[in-house]
């Protein structure tokens, strides 16, 4: 990552298909979204829907301070796609960067 990182110093989409762990998704997250330009996008997939609420309320994030920094900097999109797909765990949590 950090060579890709090193060569495209932004990038336009980051989709997290990594860890199901709502924790590890909001680390992934708070480490990648620097590197999003304005109208870049972080898809975070297969959000499980115990999580969905902690990061719709941004109360996943580790402080007061990020929670500000995302609302002022990212608008929320939430997919729920559990019934057509019948998957647990089928939620798309897009970040669109202002």
């Amino acid at each position: 990552m950090n060579l890709v990182l090193q060569r495209y110093w932004q990038i336009n989409i980051i989709i997290d298909d990594g860890s199901h762990n709502g924790e590890r998704q909001r680390f992934s997250f708070e480490t990648l979204e620097q590197y999003l330009p304005s109208g870049g996008i972080y898809v975070i997939e297969d959000v499980k829907s115990h999580n969905i609420e902690p990061f719709k309320t941004l109360s996943i994030f580790s402080s007061p301070e990020k929670i500000r920094y995302i609302r002022e900097n990212y608008r929320i999109q939430i997919f729920d796609t559990r019934k057509d797909t019948n998957k647990p765990d089928d939620i798309l949590i897009c970040f669109i960067k202002n």
